[in-house]
């Protein structure tokens, strides 16, 4: 009698205890289905970036095999900067969309994109805000080369000379640029550096 009601006593248990634990693994999978689902979403519109961004470069006269060889380039790219800069694949994917709609090859593209994510990180400021300054800067000043090493040096030294500026006084990234937007074709074609220049903003 008493070891029937001892079997009795654990059956019951080891019921409950798979019950409760059937039910934390029932909302345990789902939040993780949830997660799946969101990273699905993400990568099929990191994808859908990437898309865009062949299809206006192969429209815009680059050679479709040109095109994907450099647009896989951004992909990996993109994962690995993602991860050494603290930026969203997304973001990244952005960027390279929003340099292509500014008239840029994919090289182009390939050569500025680090720089312009280190000048975000170390300004703090937003990354569209330094991708649609610096580019409209290298536009400017005629700094926009179709070699992938020259532009990421020509982009190099705007960030740097409009950081520098920027931090020296006390104003900030965005609104040197804005500056930037009234004055740079006709500070260029004076043939005012771009060192004079931004120096003479920050100053006013």
């Amino acid at each position: 009698g008493d070891a029937a009601k001892l079997m009795g006593d654990k059956t019951v248990g080891a019921y409950q205890y798979i019950r409760r634990n059937a039910a934390a693994v029932a909302l345990a999978v789902g939040g993780i289905g949830a997660i799946i689902g969101k990273g699905v979403k993400e990568v099929a519109d990191i994808q859908d970036t990437y898309t865009k961004t062949t299809n206006m470069l192969v429209t815009g006269g680059e050679k479709a095999s040109e095109v994907t060889k450099n647009v896989t380039q951004m992909q990996k790219d993109g994962r690995d900067m993602s991860i050494e800069y603290g930026k969203s694949q997304q973001e990244i994917a952005d960027g390279y969309l929003e340099l292509i709609k500014r008239g840029y090859t994919s090289k182009q593209a390939l050569g500025a994109m680090r720089t312009e994510l280190q000048a975000s990180v170390s300004t703090g400021d937003d990354f569209n805000s330094v991708v649609s300054v610096s580019s409209q800067v290298l536009d400017a000043y005629n700094m926009r080369v179709d070699d992938a090493t020259q532009m990421q040096k020509n982009t190099k030294e705007v960030v740097n000379q409009l950081s520098y500026a920027a931090d020296m006084t006390a104003t900030d990234f965005h609104s040197m640029g804005k500056a930037m937007e009234y004055v740079a074709d006709t500070a260029s074609s004076a043939k005012i550096p771009l060192d004079e220049t931004s120096t003479s903003i920050g100053i006013l």
